[in-house]
Order: structure tokens, then C-alpha cells, then sequence
């Protein structure tokens, strides 16, 4: 059996030592020996017999060996040096032996007789240091080879755990390597390429992802966000993926994962909504959103720097009223629907129709001569003129007004809209069935004509002498009798006492573009009022404000100027302007937390949509639309919805608000549905602050 015992070691440990030191294993075979020892048998060597170099037989030899190796302290025995040519006598030596290595070698040391009276010490310290360093070594061994299996199972582990990661995902994984290679993928992968498990390692990124790995997006864009591209299924079809790539270096070498989603489904639910929210649901003509988009667009700077013709017709039905009354809105509808066909094939490719009101539609003529305006205004004024609308045995002639303005550079969007409308009205007011152009002559008149231009007036007016009042309406802690917040109303001070409903006069703003005025002044003012307080305010923002990316800037200066915590104010957005301008809104939203603000989404559930783009939208609270809480006690399917939506905004980690509680007995059921916050008559009216105080409960 071989020695444990490194003869290299023992060798530098005994070197240094004056006396002759050999290591052998129990058969008597040497393993090491030092430079005393070499001296002393000069012609014996490592892998020698001791019985080579000393007189003694086997049998004796084998005697000493035995009691060598039984002893547990060094043992006392004789040996002769044997003769060499020519010596008569041999040398005596008086040895010790002793076992070492749990008996699997034994240290011999050997001295001349005239060196027997020294003492041993040494060498039982050299040799208790060799043993106590073998014994460490083994244990370090043991140590070792227990870290390196435990270390083994933990990175197995972790390789199984992680493969289940990848193959429980829904999205694609897919890592490959910078000549484009594909190195591994998940199952999710395999299925969304068309390709069966184990077959997609080995192909390559170009021809799953031509049009990313060509323009270098797969290689470049790695430290960015996400990126769209286009796809290649196995079968040949394409389709888009959303990627998110990462760079990884694995023992030396640089890969790449790709993580990837197909968004098919999601561009086509854009698609949808952006129809819905550009295109009128009854007509599919353009919306009035859209249309005043469009019409402000054109208006701007950078799109008028040439004199490029541009006029808008306002064209309202002039006897729409007569057919809802005489046969109900289901026949208004279709003449609605009949009507946009008619006037729709009247245009030009280039010119822009819109319903933008009930009876009321708007067209957009660019690079058009008034002449070739007058014309085609002409055209459609006559059309509507021969168009009968029949149902049954009864008929209706409808006909139309139209109005027309020309659009100049030094006049807003929204003004140009209200000419054209003016014009409208003039046509109507000389016996309808006609045609009127805005003039000069007429500019004075809309100033101080119609009522919405008296809106628009009173409006202005309202906002250079501060006559808006602001009123606050307490949002309350469902399951607590506290205030959370309070949400902040707008009304107009009329010339008496009286206070003028938003409802009366925020269409006019709207329609006249003045919402981004009327939202910053009461964002102004709410913040004056509380910048010595500590409540909470819940402030609206309207649609045509969210089309503006500005008014995050705005807000925050307002902040900093009134030194107000941005964590007192909540911004509620309506579902109808989120769906108008999604991405718009989402940026804007993103932008107020930022700045530490929470956000709400108002009137929830009003649309048909509202579960779809409640998860992309960066709110914090829910405000359940008032409809489905209002006949809450009686009506078990508005029962199911609040808690669907409860339940949906929870799971997203969004609260819920229930507006338009009016008595107990909904309270109650709110309560049990778990709704966080509550708002309403039955729990507070909206009341009135002075522009010197702050805002009270």
C-alpha cells in the first residue's frame, strides 16, 4: 500500500537534520530518505530494500519492522551498516523506528554509536510537525471535494430551476450569440416561430428576425428599452414582436437573450381603438375630436409658411329635429348614416368630413379657390335639398345650412371653427336651405352675436378677473369616517349672486379651445388655496388639456412656486379623453408621478373598452362611473359590475372610488364590496371656498 506521506515533504522537513532518516513502508521498501541517510548508505536509493544497505537477515529485519510498526512511541532497535569491499568489520548503528500515517510508513533514524547519546527530540517533533501537516492536508482535501459537490448540486439546481423559469414563461426566450446563431430557446419560442422542440437552436436571427438583425437593432439597441419589429414564422407568415434584448457574457464569451412578444393582437386592439377614438361610431366619418386636431395642425406655424388656400365649412341639417320627433332616434340615425354618404360623395380626396355634433358635420377644403369653395358648398346644399328620408307610408325632407369660413394665419383654430358656424346660423336665420360666407361685415356681430360666442366672451372674461369659484366635495375613507381627499369643482360667478353649473359653459370652453386656460387656472388657484394646508386635492383635467405634453412642465412650476407636496394632488382623467389620445394621456400621467402626484381615472366603465386599457394606463385610483352606483340598493347587475371592477382595479394595485353615493343603503353595500373611497351627496356637498381662504371641509 503506498505511503499517505509525500516523500518530496518528508524530504524538505529531514534534509536539515544531522541524522540519517529514511521513510519506508512496512515491507521494508524505502520511500525517501534524507542527506544524512544518503551519506551513511551511500549506494542505496528511494524504491531500494533496507535489507540492501544493512547485514541483518529477512526474518530479523522483518522482526524489527513488525515492532516498529505496533509501536505508539519511538522504539529502540540495532542494525549493522552493511560492508562494503573491503572493510572487515561493519559500522554498528543504533536506530529508532516509528510509525507514522496510522501505520502505513515508518521513520527510521539511524545514528553510529558515537552519535547514540544525543537526543531525539528533534526528529519526534519533525516528525509529529509531518504528521499534523498530513493530517491537515487530508483535511483540506475532505473540505474541498465537500464544497466542490455542494457547489455541483447548487449550479444543477439553479440550471433546473432556471429551465423551468424559461419554459413557464409566456413570452419567447431566445439566446444567441453575435454572428447571429441561435444557442437556446424556450418552449414559448419554439411555438410562436412554428418550430417543434429542439429544432430552432442552430438557426439563425436573420431569418427569424430579418428586418431587426439587418438594420443591426438585435446588436445595437441591446441597452435601450423595447423595440418593435417584424417576424418570420416557419410557415412564412410575418408578424409583429415586441423585442427587449440584453447582453450577457457567459465564461468569456458575449451572447445575447432576446426576449420576445408577439403583439398582434395588440396592434390590432390600437388599431380598433384608434378608430374608435378618431371616427364617429355612427357614421365612421371623423369625430370632432380628430377634426379639431387636424384643424389645429394646419393651423400651426410650421404648416402655414406658404398663403395655401384653406377654408371649413359647418353644415347643420335643417330639419333633423323633425325626424327624431316624427319617427324616433332609431329613423334620425339612419338619416345621420344616409346623409354622411350623401355628403361624403361630394368631396375630394384630399378634403376632410366630420360629424362634430349631433346634426352638425364639418369640412376641411385645402388648396381650393373660393370660387371652387362656393361650388361644392353649392353641390351639397343641393344634394341635401332633393334628398327626401321615407319611412313607411310617411317621408321627410331634411335640407341643410351651410356655413363658410376661410382660414387665416392670425386667427386661432377654435375662432375659425365658430365663424363657420356663425356663417351657419346666418343661413339659417334668412329661411335655412342656404349658403353664407363669414365676412368682415359679419366679424362684429359674432363678437357679440350668438350664444355660444357669448360664452366664449364671458369665458375670457371670467379668466382675466378671477370670477371662476372653485368648490370642494369631500372624498371619504370607505370603512373610516374621515376625509382622504376633496375633489375640486369649478363654477362661474354670474353678474348677480348666482352661480353658473359647469355644464352650462365648459361646452363653449370646449368647443373654443379655452380648456387649457380653464384647467390652469384652477390648478393655479386650488394651490394657492391649500399651500398652508394639509389636505389632499383631486384636481380634472380635460381632454383638450391632456393634447397638450406641456402641462406636466406647468404643473410642476405651480408646485414649486406654491411650494405645495406633490403628493397632495391627484390629476383624474375621464375614459372618454383617454381613449381619444391613449398614448398622449399615458405620457402626461407618467409625467405626473414622476413628480410624486397620484392619478385617477374618472367615470370608469362608461365605455365598452374600459378593462382593456385600465392595465396600460398609469393611474393610481378608479373612480367608478356614477351610473352603476346610483341605483346601487336595487339593481343586482350594477351590484356585479362595481365589484368587477373593484376586483379588476385591485388585482392591478389600483383603488377604487365610488362617486355619486347618495344614501345609506349604497354605503353599505360599498362597504361589503370593499371599495376604499367613497364620494357623494349622502356623505358631503360640494361647498363653496373664497379666494382668501383656504379650503374647509
Amino acid at each position: 500500500m503506498p505511503t499517505p506521506i509525500d516523500p518530496a515533504q518528508f524530504a524538505a522537513i529531514s534534509d536539515s537534520l544531522p541524522d540519517a532518516l529514511l521513510l519506508v513502508d512496512p515491507k521494508g521498501s524505502i520511500v525517501a530518505l534524507n542527506r544524512a541517510a544518503k551519506k551513511l548508505f551511500p549506494s542505496t536509493h528511494a524504491g531500494a530494500h533496507l535489507s540492501s544497505c544493512v547485514e541483518e537477515d529477512n526474518e530479523a529485519l522483518c522482526r524489527l519492522l513488525r515492532s516498529w510498526r505496533r509501536a505508539a512511541s519511538p522504539t529502540p532497535g540495532t542494525l549493522h551498516v552493511r560492508r562494503r569491499m573491503g572493510e572487515k568489520s561493519s559500522a554498528i548503528l543504533r536506530c529508532e523506528g516509528t510509525a507514522v500515517a496510522q501505520g502505513h510508513a515508518i521513520v527510521v533514524r539511524c545514528r553510529t554509536r558515537e552519535d547514540a547519546a544525543k537526543p531525539f527530540a528533534v526528529l519526534n517533533d519533525e516528525i509529529e510537525k509531518l504528521q499534523h501537516a498530513n493530517h491537515e492536508l487530508r483535511q483540506d482535501r475532505e473540505y474541498l471535494a465537500r464544497r466542490v459537490e455542494e457547489r455541483t448540486l447548487t449550479i444543477r439546481e439553479s440550471e433546473r430551476r432556471l429551465r423551468g423559469i424559461l419554459e413557464a414563461l409566456a413570452e419567447a426566450v431566445i439566446c444567441f450569440n453575435r454572428e447571429g446563431v441561435v444557442l437556446s430557446t424556450n418552449a414559448a419560442a419554439d411555438c410562436l416561430f412554428g418550430y417543434t422542440g429542439g429544432d430552432l437552436p442552430g438557426s439563425r436571427m436573420d431569418a427569424l428576425l430579418p428586418s431587426a438583425w439587418r438594420d443591426g437593432d438585435l446588436l445595437t439597441e441591446h441597452h435601450s428599452g423595447s423595440i418593435e419589429a417584424h417576424a418570420q414564422h416557419r410557415g412564412g407568415m410575418e408578424f409583429p414582436v415586441e423585442l427587449k434584448v440584453r447582453e450577457l457574457i457567459l465564461q468569456d464569451e458575449t451572447v445575447f437573450t432576446a426576449l420576445i412578444t408577439d403583439i398582434t393582437e395588440r396592434k390590432a386592439y390600437l388599431h380598433n381603438l384608434r378608430h374608435l377614438a378618431e371616427r364617429d361610431e355612427l357614421t365612421s366619418l371623423y369625430n370632432r375630436r380628430y377634426f379639431h386636431d387636424e384643424l389645429s395642425r394646419l393651423m400651426a406655424p410650421e404648416n402655414r409658411r406658404t398663403e395655401r388656400p384653406i377654408s371649413l365649412l359647418f353644415i347643420d341639417l335643417d330639419n333633423f329635429k323633425y325626424v327624431n320627433d316624427e319617427y324616433g332616434h332609431a329613423a334620425g340615425d339612419e338619416v345621420l348614416k344616409q346623409v354622411s354618404e350623401l355628403l361624403h360623395s361630394q368631396t375630394r380626396n384630399s378634403d376632410l368630413l366630420a360629424r362634430i355634433g349631433g346634426d352638425e358635420f364639418a369640412l376641411l377644403l385645402c388648396d381650393a379657390t373660393d370660387d371652387e369653395v362656393d361650388a361644392i358648398a353649392e353641390r351639397m346644399r343641393a344634394s341635401l335639398e332633393t334628398y327626401t328620408y321615407t319611412c313607411g307610408s310617411g317621408h321627410a325632407d331634411v335640407g341643410c345650412s351651410i356655413g363658410i369660413a376661410k382660414l387665416e394665419t392670425s386667427i386661432p383654430a377654435e375662432q375659425i371653427l365658430g365663424r363657420a358656424e356663425f356663417a351657419c346660423r346666418q343661413a339659417k336665420n334668412r329661411g335655412r336651405n342656404g349658403v353664407w360666407r363669414f365676412s368682415d361685415g359679419d366679424a362684429a356681430a359674432a363678437a357679440a352675436g350668438t350664444h355660444e360666442m357669448g360664452w366664449l366672451r364671458r369665458i375670457k372674461r371670467a379668466l382675466l378677473d378671477d370670477l371662476f369659484v372653485l368648490h370642494a366635495q369631500p372624498i371619504m375613507r370607505t370603512h373610516k369616517n374621515e376625509v382622504a381627499a376633496f375633489e375640486i369643482l369649478i363654477r362661474l360667478a354670474d353678474e348677480g349672486d348666482d352661480l353658473i353649473m359647469p355644464n352650462a359653459f365648459l361646452p363653449a370652453g370646449e368647443r373654443f379651445g379655452l380648456m387649457p386656460d380653464i384647467d390652469r387656472w384652477v390648478i393655479r388657484h386650488a394651490l394657492e388655496l391649500v399651500a398652508h394646508d394639509q389636505r389632499t386635492l383631486s384636481i380634472n383635467l380635460s381632454g383638450t388639456t391632456l393634447a397638450q405634453p406641456e402641462i406636466a412642465d406647468y404643473i410642476a412650476r405651480q408646485l414649486q412656486i406654491f411650494g405645495v407636496a406633490a403628493e397632495r394632488l391627484i390629476f383624474e382623467v375621464t375614459e372618454t379623453a383617454v381613449i381619444a389620445n391613449l398614448a398622449g394621456t399615458a405620457a402626461i400621467l407618467k409625467k405626473l408621478r414622476a413628480l410624486g402626484c397620484r392619478t385617477a381615472l374618472d367615470d370608469f366603465g362608461a365605455g365598452m373598452s374600459s378593462f382593456a386599457y385600465l392595465r396600460e394606463l398609469p393611474v393610481d385610483w378608479v373612480k367608478i362611473d356614477g351610473r352603476f352606483v346610483r341605483d346601487l340598493a336595487t339593481n343586482t347587475v350594477d351590484q356585479a359590475m362595481v365589484k368587477a371592477m373593484h376586483e379588476i382595479a385591485r388585482t392591478l394595485g389600483k383603488v377604487t372610488v365610488a362617486e355619486f353615493v347618495e344614501d345609506m343603503d349604497a354605503l353599505t353595500i360599498l362597504r361589503k364590496l370593499g371599495i376604499d373611497y367613497v364620494q357623494g351627496y349622502y356623505l358631503g356637498h360640494p361647498s363653496a371656498t373664497k379666494r382668501s381662504e383656504r379650503i374647509a371641509s
